[in-house]
């Protein structure tokens, strides 16, 4: 199981939120990138906080979802409702829209289990 540091690629600061995110667990990802430019979304499960945190972001080869994600205070949380809604959210953003990762983000939420991944 990749740690948030290693899913997002964080390397600066990586020590500072590496210790705040050490019991996250990765939930679903979405991953659009291709050539030039990125469009990222990824989320996770905080059994300490029973939320799960998420972060998307786009760009250029220039910059990366790291950027989006210094600080636990970078990530927006919620229940299991509020992450489909940003699910949605960040598809309905995009120009790349694709059906079949969403629906695997969808599933992938509401199959997952705290009790059994933490």
């Amino acid at each position: 199981m990749s740690t948030v540091t290693e899913q997002l690629g964080i390397y600066y600061s990586a020590e500072s939120i590496s210790e705040q995110t050490e019991d996250w667990v990765p939930v679903a990802a979405i991953d659009w990138g291709g050539g030039y430019d990125w469009e990222e979304f990824h989320s996770f499960y905080n059994p300490s906080a029973r939320q799960f945190f998420w972060v998307s972001g786009s760009g250029c080869s220039c910059d990366s979802i790291a950027d989006n994600a210094r600080t636990v205070g970078d990530f927006e949380h919620g229940d299991r409702a509020a992450l489909i809604r940003a699910i949605n959210a960040f598809a309905d953003e995009s120009y790349r829209q694709v059906a079949k990762d969403v629906v695997g983000a969808h599933a992938a939420v509401m199959a997952f289990r705290p009790e059994v991944s933490a």
